[in-house]
Order: C-alpha cells, then structure tokens, then sequence
C-alpha cells in the first residue's frame, strides 16, 4: 500500500515511534499520542537548520524545532512504522479576518502541511502535531494593514476586474437602497403626469394658446420618459460598449454571450446556473447549433477571461448568425 512506503530511515525514528505508543490500546491513541508528542516536545520555527544529510533524524533527536513540514513529516513516517496508513497534506490554515469588508485575508504565511490518517472504520481523520506558533500583534498598524488589505480588495474588485457581473451587481444593490428615493421620484412623475393631463383636458374649454399646450405636452413627454431614463442609458452604455470592445473586451464578451443565451432560449434550449459555457453548449442535441455554439463559446472564453479584443470583435457577428438561425 503506498500510504505505508517508507524510505531508508534512521533506526531511532521507528524506536521512537514504539516508545511514545507503548500505553496505546489502538491506532486512533497511537496516532493521538504521536501528535501529542511531537507539540509538546518539539518547537515550532521558520529558520531552516542548513543541509542535514538525514533532516528527520535532525529534526527529532538534535535541532528538535522546526516548521510544520517537519512535524508532519515526523508524524506520517512513525505512523507508517507502526503499519498504520497516513499521508501529508499541503493547504492553508487560518487566516485573518477583516471587519471591514467582511473577508478572510490568506497570506502566504497561513500555508500549511498536517496529516491525514487512515482508520478503516471511519476514513481519513485529519491530525495536526504542529505547536501553535505565536500570535500576530494586535496593535494600530495590524489594523492598518486590515485598512490597506480592503483598500486593495475593493481596487482589485471594482477596478481591475470590473466587468458586466459587476455592473448588474452594483445596480441591483444601488437600487435595493435607493429604491424609497425612485418611489417618490416616481410617484411625483405620475401626480404631475395626471395634473397635466386634466391641465390639457380642461384647457379646451379655457383657450390655452397653442404655444402654451405645446409646452404643456413636452413636459408631459419628459416627466413620462423621467422614470427610464437611468435604465435607457445604462442600456446605451451597454450596447456602445458591446460594439466596441477595445477598452472592455470581457464586459462586451459578457453582453453578447447573455444575449446569446436569450436567443438559445427563444428556441427552447436554456442554459442552467449549474451549468458551465462549456457544458451548455456540449449537451445542445443539434449537432450544427451546438457546433456554432461551441464556437461561439471559444470566443467568449477568450475575450471574457484572456481579454483578447480579437475574439470579443468576432462576437457580434457570430451572434447575428445564431441569432438569424433562431
């Protein structure tokens, strides 16, 4: 079994194993006591001990502090010494979390190696025998570092990768709380739309001059047109932006692959949230609409995720003729 392949070891290392689980009654104390062992025995550092022609036999029996590579490492040999499967696992552990914008900061110092053993009856159980290392100072410039790690967030979010997600993000939140201030807007368009109108119903039986009524009816025309003019013109941002996509490919790619899927829509074929571009336009039963759409699909991906404003300019016509297949 490879989760129980050792290499050539230092003799002292199974002996060791031996002794730290000789009260054991079964493999999950033994790999406790292991684990145990190793965080109250050994210390925990960032300074790396030089070139050992045996680093294990180094860590355990003379240096004795190391970083959790080191105690992981130790922990899986003895275990496997012991004929007990177990393995080392490489990720992240902790982090910091900000209050100001509500995310988990992963810095390269959270990464992080423990160990995963096997018990039969259960699976792989993870262990960690690293010692906790020393806490991070909670001082003012920890909490400035907290300030510029949002500052750079929001700059990476909103600036660098703002894109059509983003837009249709930030209009749905601007106008969950703007939506008190466009119902009143709204509604004193619509007293003013009626009081007009009862202005110029009336104003056939008063002699309004003709000037006076054209000006009556423009003003009714824009108080009209007042309530979509906000959506009119992000449209016309849209559609401008769309059709030329040197300075945004991946927010073009984004509005011509949506209008895309509309137009797959109009011929039943509809794309699900779970569904990846990929796997959409592979489980199309059309072997020549699948075709375009795959095409299409290559194209978006580029331009939506390369920025290639070759392939976002291809688009608009790869649209029109799935558009003028529907």
């Amino acid at each position: 079994m490879m989760y129980l392949q050792l290499p050539n070891l230092d003799p002292r290392i199974p002996d060791l194993a031996h002794k730290i689980t000789a009260n054991a009654a079964n493999n999950y104390a033994r790999a406790l006591a292991i684990e145990t062992y190793l965080r109250q025995n050994l210390g925990y550092t960032l300074e790396l001990p030089g070139e050992q022609p045996d680093p294990l036999a180094n860590f355990l029996f003379q240096r004795k502090k190391g970083h959790c590579e080191y105690f992981a490492s130790s922990m899986a040999v003895m275990l496997r010494t012991l004929g007990i499967p177990s393995r080392v696992v490489n990720g992240f552990r902790g982090g910091q979390y900000n209050d100001l914008n509500q995310t988990w900061i992963i810095r390269g110092r959270d990464a992080h190696s423990w160990v995963e053993v096997y018990f039969p009856e259960y699976g792989w159980v993870a262990f960690d025998p690293t010692p906790v290392g020393p806490a991070a100072d909670d001082d003012a410039w920890s909490r400035m570092g907290l300030y510029m790690d949002a500052a750079r967030e929001l700059w990476r979010e909103w600036v660098i990768n703002y894109d059509f997600s983003h837009q249709v993000r930030l209009t749905a939140e601007l106008g969950n709380r703007s939506s008190d201030i466009q119902t009143r807007i709204k509604y004193w368009s619509i007293i003013k739309y009626r009081h007009l109108l009862m202005r110029l119903k009336n104003s056939q039986g008063v002699g309004l001059s003709r000037k006076k009524i054209v000006s009556l009816v423009a003003l009714l025309l824009v108080l009209t047109a007042l309530p979509f003019t906000p959506r009119l013109w992000r449209s016309f941002r849209q559609v401008r932006m769309a059709r030329n996509p040197q300075q945004a490919p991946g927010s073009a790619a984004s509005f011509w692959y949506l209008r895309m899927l509309k137009a797959m829509e109009r011929r039943g074929i509809t794309k699900t949230p779970a569904q990846t571009p990929e796997e959409f336009a592979s489980g199309i039963d059309d072997p020549q609409i699948q075709k375009d759409v795959v095409t299409f699909t290559e194209h978006y991906e580029r331009a939506r995720f390369a920025q290639s404003v070759e392939d976002a300019e291809q688009l608009p016509k790869l649209y029109e003729e799935l558009a003028g297949k529907s």
